[in-house]
C-alpha cells in the first residue's frame, strides 16, 4: 500500500516503527501517485568506494550495510527544509502536540527511520572518493550499475526505495513544490528529505538505496520526552540487507596508491570468496 509523506496513522500499529513493500513509483504524495520517468536508468555506472575491512565484511556477511542517516557526517542529512517544518507546524493534529515535541518528532521521523547507502554516479573512477571514502591506500572501488544494484537487492524483505539525491539550496526548499514543479516536466523526484542534500555535498553525486520506515502516531496524548526518548533508544542504528555479490560486481578496482602485496592479497581474497568479478589495479 502506498503511503503519504509523514502520514500520521489511525491503524491499529501504534506509536512504533513500520514498513511495508514499496518502490519509487508506488508513492503516494500529497494526496496523488507519482507516475513519473526516474533520472537514471539501469545502464547508470556507480561506485562504492571501501576501506579493506568493510570489502572483507561484505564478502563474508553477504549482506549490504545501511546506515541510519543521523549517523552521516553531514548533519542535516535527512532533514525538512524549514518551509517544510512550518507546514508540519501548522497541521491542525499535529498542533495538539508541545512545539517543542513537535520539532524532535518531525526530525526523528525520517532520521532515525531511513537507512542509507550511498553509491557515486559516475562513468569513471574518481580520485577525489578514493581520498574522501577510503582511510588509507588499503580499499578497493565497487564498480557496477544501478541495474545490478537493485538486482542484487531482489531478495530484500525490508522497504527499498532507490534514487538520484537532489542538491539543493535548504533555505529555499519546499519539497511539496520542488516535487510538483519536477513531475509537470515529467521527472522523478523521491518527494522525502532522505534523498535531498544542501549543494555543498553536490561532489558526491550520489545514488541512493533507502531502507524506508514511516513513523505512526495515533494518540497525541501519549506524547511526551519520554515517549520520544524510548523511540530514539529503541531504533536501530543500522540494517544489513543480504545480497547477491555476483549480481552485483562488474569489476573490483584496488586503490591506485596500494602497494604489491595488498594487490595480490586482494586478488588472493577474491579467490577464496570466489568473486566472480574482473580485479584491477586502479591507474589514476
Amino acid at each position: 500500500m502506498a503511503k503519504k509523506i509523514f502520514k500520521l496513522h489511525t491503524s491499529k500499529v501504534e506509536n512504533d516503527w513500520f514498513t511495508s513493500s514499496i518502490q519509487p513509483t508506488d508513492f503516494d504524495v500529497f494526496g496523488e501517485k507519482v507516475e513519473t520517468i526516474s533520472r537514471f536508468d539501469s545502464d547508470t555506472i556507480i561506485w562504492r568506494y571501501l576501506d579493506f575491512s568493510k570489502f572483507i565484511a561484505l564478502l563474508e556477511t553477504k549482506q549490504l550495510h545501511f546506515t541510519r542517516l543521523d549517523d552521516f557526517y553531514d548533519k542535516f542529512e535527512g532533514s525538512y527544509s524549514p518551509s517544510d517544518y512550518e507546514r508540519f507546524l501548522s497541521d491542525d493534529f499535529l498542533t495538539r502536540i508541545e512545539n517543542s515535541l513537535l520539532s524532535q518528532l518531525i526530525d526523528i521521523s525520517v532520521r532515525l527511520g531511513n537507512f542509507a547507502s550511498s553509491w557515486h554516479i559516475n562513468n569513471y573512477e574518481n580520485y577525489g572518493m578514493w581520498k574522501s571514502y577510503v582511510k588509507s591506500n588499503e580499499g578497493v572501488a565497487i564498480k557496477t550499475t544501478v541495474g545490478n544494484l537493485i538486482k542484487s537487492l531482489r531478495n530484500s524483505k525490508s522497504s527499498l526505495v532507490y534514487g538520484n539525491i537532489e542538491y539543493v539550496d535548504f533555505e529555499e526548499l519546499d519539497i511539496r513544490k520542488y516535487f510538483e514543479h519536477n513531475k509537470q516536466h515529467g521527472v522523478q523526484v523521491m518527494p522525502i528529505p532522505s534523498f535531498f542534500k544542501r549543494k555543498s555535498f553536490s561532489f558526491e553525486n550520489e545514488f541512493r538505496v533507502v531502507i524506508y520506515f514511516e513513523f505512526g502516531i495515533s494518540n497525541t496524548n501519549l506524547i511526551n520526552q519520554d515517549y520520544i526518548d524510548n523511540i530514539i533508544k529503541s531504533q536501530k542504528r543500522f540494517y544489513q540487507e543480504s545480497i547477491d555479490l555476483n549480481e552485483l560486481f562488474n569489476e573490483i578496482y584496488i586503490h591506485p596508491d596500494s602497494t604489491e602485496w595488498f594487490d595480490t592479497l586482494v586478488r588472493k581474497v577474491g579467490d577464496r570468496y570466489n568473486v566472480d568479478a574482473t580485479i584491477l589495479k586502479s591507474d589514476i
